[in-house]
């Protein structure tokens, strides 16, 4: 039985209806660990005003 492979999904709502179906036949092993790096926001407003 061949796995179905993930198609690239151009918006929001196709990514919705994408999930939205059975997804037991997806092709799991092509997916790929990330990883995320998210920098530090300073959220004082006195930090970023400048004379």
């Amino acid at each position: 039985m061949k796995k179905k492979k993930v198609p690239r999904l151009k918006t929001d709502k196709a990514a919705e209806a994408f999930l939205a179906q059975d997804l037991s036949e997806l092709d799991c092993p092509q997916f790929k660990p990330a990883r995320f790096e998210f920098r530090k926001v300073d959220r004082n407003p006195t930090t970023s005003r400048r004379p």
